[in-house]
């Protein structure tokens, strides 16, 4: 978004609010994976985890993620009108990536794969989406990012 010729705030913060709102969710479905594979109990180290201290049931945070992501789906659908295709699919990407950090048989984390997909979806991915929002789309004049 720093080679734009003129930065938009109200864009750049409704993208900010949006990825926020997806890594809450993402941190919530981590959560879950988690107790649900007996990672996390109540003699877990480092930072408190809500299922594992017992602050909420199972269910709740299921249906907190639930919200929030169609919370990030209703915030996402006018970037996606204003940056297009390309902020779908790496949004698409980004919850997928979410849900199987930790979640099912084969989950990134479990596989030492979670720091990758992290790095990738919320560093590169969240920077790409943000310029694709700055430029509505069109990132054919920035060299190296598009043909």
């Amino acid at each position: 978004a720093a080679v734009c010729d003129k930065l938009s705030l109200p864009w750049l913060l409704l993208t900010f609010v949006a990825l926020a709102v997806l890594q809450i969710a993402a941190n919530l479905i981590n959560d879950l994976g988690d107790y649900k594979k007996g990672a996390d109990d109540t003699d877990r180290l480092g930072p408190p985890r809500v299922l594992a201290k017992g602050w909420l049931a199972p269910m709740q945070v299921k249906k907190a993620v639930d919200y929030l992501l169609y919370t990030a789906l209703g915030l996402s659908l006018p970037l996606i009108y204003r940056g297009g295709l390309g902020v779908l699919v790496l949004g698409s990407i980004g919850v997928a990536g979410a849900i199987w950090y930790t979640s099912g048989k084969h989950s990134l984390a479990y596989m030492g794969l979670g720091e990758v997909a992290v790095f990738c979806l919320f560093g590169p991915g969240a920077v790409y989406g943000t310029m694709l929002v700055q430029h509505e789309g069109g990132l054919s004049y920035i060299s190296g990012w598009a043909p």
